[in-house]
């Protein structure tokens, strides 16, 4: 069982690394296009704002189309999920190096996975959530001036969510994403549990590794909501 509260402990540092790297790339992104912003855990926003202000997201610019501000968040998972997959298949013994590896590919798949998978959730309840890929082709549509608010965007969603959802360029991108994330993934779990079977003697312990990372979530998505009010960088 060592094993596995290792695999736990790494999978939660390394998702909660990644995630925050993924929002400075964002900021990084913002500060090269001369664009003023703040980031955290699990979100941007206005600078010199939190997640708790009523003024938090609402004023942000939401261009329609691809931007560096925009890509480079998802950049940073696709390139850690890729380089990470990548070493993971180089590993010949299940070293706690490799057990990082397998995190980072794993938790940066993951990071995209999720936000992509509510977005096409949420095409089939009425309450459609737009978010980095899903906003990149948004702007195809015609129907709408682009760049737009934040509030407008979701002024327009509560009215109208077909106006994205009736044009293929609003799912290109989350595509593109999709299908990076699940290649990084699909290559990632196999390997990981093939490679540490050796130290997964029970059938339970094995059962227990693969389900490590939703079992974790939880835990990371109350730490990445606190850091997110607690912790802020402005760019």
């Amino acid at each position: 069982m060592r094993w596995l509260a290792t695999w736990a402990l790494i999978y939660f540092v390394i998702t909660l690394g990644s995630a925050f790297l993924h929002q400075c790339g964002h900021g990084v992104g913002a500060r090269i296009e001369g664009m003023r912003i703040s980031t955290g855990f699990a979100s941007a926003g206005a600078p010199q704002r939190r997640p708790s202000d009523a003024d938090y997201r609402d004023p942000m610019p939401v261009e329609g189309t691809l931007t560096l501000h925009g890509i480079l968040g998802p950049g940073v998972n696709w390139l850690l999920g890729i380089v990470a997959v990548v070493l993971l298949h180089r590993a010949r013994r299940p070293t706690l190096g490799a057990l990082a590896l397998a995190a980072a590919a794993i938790a940066n798949a993951g990071i995209r996975l999720f936000p992509i998978s509510k977005t096409l959730v949420t095409i089939f309840t009425g309450r459609l959530f737009l978010d980095d890929e899903a906003t990149w082709g948004i702007a195809g549509s015609g129907d709408l001036r682009f760049p737009i608010t934040v509030a407008r965007l979701n002024e327009q969603i509560a009215r109208d969510a077909g106006v994205f959802t009736h044009h293929a360029w609003t799912f290109f991108w989350p595509a593109v994403s999709l299908a990076i994330s699940l290649t990084v993934m699909v290559a990632a779990y196999p390997k990981a549990l093939a490679l540490f079977a050796p130290r997964l003697p029970t059938r339970l312990e094995r059962v227990l590794f693969a389900l490590m990372p939703f079992l974790v979530t939880p835990a990371i998505l109350v730490a990445a909501g606190w850091l997110d009010e607690h912790v802020r960088l402005n760019w």
